[in-house]
């Protein structure tokens, strides 16, 4: 985990892609690429590591949560990434190739703000309204793509082993659940 925190350190300091090369030029000491490239080639526990962080510093008892589901495609560049095929985008209107991802978050229905996490539960009690008005919520897994994107390197990663491309995603969830904790403190 020492490695995480200089990771974590250097992506908040960074801009521009976000690959192992610029992660380890901007970690400092006891960042190197080797070491950047053995955290990206570890087994991790991220479902663990995301469950804990939003109970300690995002969860509100007062909220009530949803589970939400969303498959996303982003395109990807190569031949050999794990994972990689002709999926269909919504955007284009076609196939394409790249990486499909189907994320589950909790989504605060008070503060209609989601939160990436990897677990599954389905109610299926509810309302036709109020499954009409929480499925308008799955598009806050929608925002979570976009920063995961625009600002922790979501399609900038060059991994290509499972391992590393799994390291690779979650960690930009990670830092998109960690991004928000940090706006909520300077920003409450």
């Amino acid at each position: 985990m020492r490695q995480m925190n200089h990771i974590i350190r250097a992506l908040l300091a960074m801009n521009g892609r976000i690959t192992m090369l610029g992660i380890s030029r901007w970690a400092g000491t006891g960042g190197s690429y080797r070491t950047i490239f053995r955290f990206f080639h570890t087994v991790i526990p991220w479902s663990a590591i995301l469950w804990t962080f939003f109970h300690r510093h995002l969860w509100c008892p007062k909220d009530t949560y949803l589970l939400v589901g969303d498959e996303v495609v982003i395109s990807k560049a190569g031949k050999i990434t794990y994972g990689l095929d002709r999926f269909f985008s919504s955007l284009v209107n076609k196939p394409i190739l790249g990486l499909s991802f189907f994320t589950l978050s909790l989504v605060s229905i008070e503060k209609r703000h989601s939160f990436p996490m990897q677990i599954k539960q389905i109610d299926l009690e509810l309302s036709y309204e109020k499954v009409i008005d929480y499925y308008k919520l799955r598009f806050q897994i929608e925002f979570n793509f976009r920063d995961g994107k625009q600002f922790w390197g979501l399609e900038d990663f060059m991994n290509q082993k499972e391992i590393a491309v799994t390291n690779a995603v979650n960690l930009s969830f990670f830092m998109v659940n960690l991004s928000d904790y940090l706006l909520t403190l300077l920003c409450p």
